[in-house]
Protein backbone atom coordinates (compact mmCIF):
# COMPACT_ATOMS: atom_id res chain seq x y z
CA UNK A 1 0.00 0.00 0.00
CA UNK A 2 1.66 3.24 -1.10
CA UNK A 3 -0.95 5.80 0.91
CA UNK A 4 0.14 7.15 4.08
CA UNK A 5 -1.89 6.64 6.65
CA UNK A 6 -1.90 10.01 8.92
CA UNK A 7 -3.22 11.11 11.90
CA UNK A 8 -4.78 14.82 11.05
CA UNK A 9 -2.75 17.64 11.78
CA UNK A 10 -4.01 19.94 15.10
CA UNK A 11 -3.94 23.66 15.63
CA UNK A 12 -3.38 24.79 18.78
CA UNK A 13 -2.97 28.86 20.62
CA UNK A 14 0.59 28.77 19.12
CA UNK A 15 1.41 25.25 17.92
CA UNK A 16 0.96 22.83 15.56
CA UNK A 17 1.06 18.92 15.78
CA UNK A 18 1.58 16.99 12.56
CA UNK A 19 3.03 13.52 12.84
CA UNK A 20 6.91 13.45 11.86
CA UNK A 21 7.51 13.80 8.09
CA UNK A 22 10.67 13.59 5.56
CA UNK A 23 13.18 15.96 6.40
CA UNK A 24 12.44 16.36 10.36
CA UNK A 25 15.53 14.99 11.62
CA UNK A 26 18.08 17.94 11.94
CA UNK A 27 14.78 20.00 13.52
CA UNK A 28 14.55 17.45 15.81
CA UNK A 29 17.96 16.58 17.00
CA UNK A 30 18.13 20.72 17.49
CA UNK A 31 16.72 19.91 20.58
CA UNK A 32 16.41 15.77 20.60
CA UNK A 33 20.41 15.70 21.27
CA UNK A 34 20.32 18.12 24.09
CA UNK A 35 21.39 16.50 27.75
CA UNK A 36 18.26 18.18 29.06
CA UNK A 37 15.94 16.71 26.82
CA UNK A 38 17.99 13.62 26.83
CA UNK A 39 17.86 13.85 31.29
CA UNK A 40 14.89 11.29 31.31
CA UNK A 41 15.16 9.19 28.39
CA UNK A 42 15.75 5.38 28.28
CA UNK A 43 17.53 5.66 24.47
CA UNK A 44 18.79 8.77 24.63
CA UNK A 45 19.85 10.01 21.05
CA UNK A 46 22.85 11.57 20.19
CA UNK A 47 22.95 12.68 16.40
CA UNK A 48 21.63 13.49 13.48
CA UNK A 49 22.22 10.16 12.02
CA UNK A 50 20.68 8.46 14.99
CA UNK A 51 17.33 10.80 14.77
CA UNK A 52 17.03 10.39 10.56
CA UNK A 53 17.12 6.18 11.02
CA UNK A 54 14.50 6.48 13.69
CA UNK A 55 12.63 8.86 11.49
CA UNK A 56 12.97 6.19 8.49
CA UNK A 57 11.62 3.49 10.61
CA UNK A 58 8.62 5.78 11.32
CA UNK A 59 7.81 6.49 7.74
CA UNK A 60 8.15 2.84 6.31
CA UNK A 61 5.23 2.47 9.15
CA UNK A 62 3.02 5.19 8.23
CA UNK A 63 2.13 3.42 4.87
CA UNK A 64 1.08 -0.06 6.33
CA UNK A 65 -2.38 -1.05 7.28
CA UNK A 66 -2.68 -1.83 11.36
CA UNK A 67 0.01 0.45 12.21
CA UNK A 68 0.21 0.27 15.99
CA UNK A 69 3.34 3.34 16.66
CA UNK A 70 2.51 7.17 15.77
CA UNK A 71 5.49 9.60 16.00
CA UNK A 72 3.78 13.69 16.11
CA UNK A 73 5.93 16.67 16.76
CA UNK A 74 4.60 20.09 17.81
CA UNK A 75 5.42 23.25 15.51
CA UNK A 76 5.91 26.58 16.59
CA UNK A 77 3.22 28.21 14.70
CA UNK A 78 5.31 32.06 14.72
CA UNK A 79 8.96 30.47 14.09
CA UNK A 80 8.12 27.28 12.02
CA UNK A 81 10.43 25.50 14.63
CA UNK A 82 10.23 21.81 16.21
CA UNK A 83 9.85 22.50 19.58
CA UNK A 84 7.83 19.33 20.86
CA UNK A 85 7.96 15.08 20.19
CA UNK A 86 5.43 13.01 21.15
CA UNK A 87 4.41 9.36 20.51
CA UNK A 88 1.66 6.61 20.54
CA UNK A 89 1.92 3.04 20.87
CA UNK A 90 -0.87 1.21 20.53
CA UNK A 91 -0.67 -1.97 22.61
CA UNK A 92 -3.46 -4.08 22.01
CA UNK A 93 -6.86 -4.48 24.25
CA UNK A 94 -7.58 -0.93 23.89
CA UNK A 95 -4.35 0.36 25.81
CA UNK A 96 -2.54 2.75 24.53
CA UNK A 97 1.15 4.46 26.00
CA UNK A 98 1.97 8.09 25.02
CA UNK A 99 4.86 9.99 25.98
CA UNK A 100 6.02 13.78 25.23
CA UNK A 101 9.37 15.83 25.36
CA UNK A 102 9.57 19.06 25.02
CA UNK A 103 12.56 21.61 23.61
CA UNK A 104 13.90 22.91 27.02
CA UNK A 105 14.08 26.19 25.54
CA UNK A 106 10.18 26.06 25.53
CA UNK A 107 10.06 24.89 28.94
CA UNK A 108 7.14 26.13 31.31
CA UNK A 109 5.40 27.36 28.47
CA UNK A 110 2.22 25.07 27.88
CA UNK A 111 3.91 23.29 25.29
CA UNK A 112 4.50 20.09 26.98
CA UNK A 113 0.71 20.35 28.56
CA UNK A 114 -0.65 20.69 25.09
CA UNK A 115 1.20 17.79 23.63
CA UNK A 116 -0.01 15.23 26.30
CA UNK A 117 -3.30 16.71 25.04
CA UNK A 118 -3.02 16.47 21.29
CA UNK A 119 -1.49 12.66 21.97
CA UNK A 120 -4.68 11.76 24.60
CA UNK A 121 -6.54 13.26 21.94
CA UNK A 122 -5.56 11.26 19.04
CA UNK A 123 -5.16 7.98 21.14
CA UNK A 124 -9.17 8.39 21.93
CA UNK A 125 -10.39 9.48 19.54
CA UNK A 126 -8.68 8.63 16.62
CA UNK A 127 -7.66 5.52 17.56
CA UNK A 128 -9.78 4.51 19.58
CA UNK A 129 -8.01 3.74 22.62
CA UNK A 130 -9.91 3.11 25.70
CA UNK A 131 -7.30 3.27 28.68
CA UNK A 132 -3.90 5.78 27.90
CA UNK A 133 -0.46 4.73 29.99
CA UNK A 134 2.18 7.28 30.20
CA UNK A 135 5.44 6.20 31.85
CA UNK A 136 7.43 9.08 34.21
CA UNK A 137 10.76 8.83 35.67
CA UNK A 138 10.01 9.59 39.32
CA UNK A 139 12.51 12.82 39.63
CA UNK A 140 10.56 13.95 36.59
CA UNK A 141 8.18 16.32 38.50
CA UNK A 142 7.21 18.12 35.53
CA UNK A 143 5.90 15.07 33.15
CA UNK A 144 4.64 13.96 36.51
CA UNK A 145 2.74 17.13 36.77
CA UNK A 146 1.76 17.21 32.96
CA UNK A 147 0.35 13.41 33.64
CA UNK A 148 -2.01 14.66 36.66
CA UNK A 149 -2.75 17.51 35.01
CA UNK A 150 -4.16 15.72 31.84
CA UNK A 151 -6.18 13.54 34.12
CA UNK A 152 -3.89 10.81 34.55
CA UNK A 153 -3.44 9.20 38.17
CA UNK A 154 -0.23 7.29 39.52
CA UNK A 155 -0.86 3.73 39.43
CA UNK A 156 1.94 2.30 40.55
CA UNK A 157 5.91 2.46 40.67
CA UNK A 158 8.12 0.06 39.22
CA UNK A 159 11.87 -0.13 39.87
CA UNK A 160 14.93 0.45 38.39
CA UNK A 161 15.98 -2.38 36.21
CA UNK A 162 12.69 -4.49 35.62
CA UNK A 163 12.06 -2.98 32.68
CA UNK A 164 14.83 -4.29 30.99
CA UNK A 165 16.22 -1.04 29.84
CA UNK A 166 19.31 0.56 31.89
CA UNK A 167 17.70 2.69 34.29
CA UNK A 168 18.51 4.37 37.35
CA UNK A 169 15.51 5.68 38.65
CA UNK A 170 12.28 4.22 39.36
CA UNK A 171 9.17 4.76 37.15
CA UNK A 172 6.12 6.08 37.77
CA UNK A 173 3.17 4.30 35.43
CA UNK A 174 -0.22 6.48 35.08
CA UNK A 175 -3.18 6.04 33.87
CA UNK A 176 -6.19 7.74 32.16
CA UNK A 177 -9.38 5.86 31.21
CA UNK A 178 -11.24 6.88 28.13
CA UNK A 179 -14.47 7.56 30.01
CA UNK A 180 -12.14 9.89 32.22
CA UNK A 181 -10.68 11.94 29.59
CA UNK A 182 -14.22 12.52 27.81
CA UNK A 183 -15.15 13.87 31.41
CA UNK A 184 -12.70 16.15 32.00
CA UNK A 185 -13.93 17.82 28.62
CA UNK A 186 -10.57 17.51 26.78
CA UNK A 187 -12.34 16.36 23.71
CA UNK A 188 -11.59 18.20 20.16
Amino acid sequence: MSTELLLPQVTMPGLGFREWKTGDAAALARFMTRPEYNRWLAIKLQSVAEIEVMLKRHLARQKTRGRRHFRLCAVDAGTGELVADGFIWLLGGGAAEIGWGVDPTVWNTGCGTMMGEVLCAMAVERLDATEVWCKVMSPNLASARIARKLGFSMQRTVMPGSTGLDRSHDVEIFRLLGEEYFERGYAA
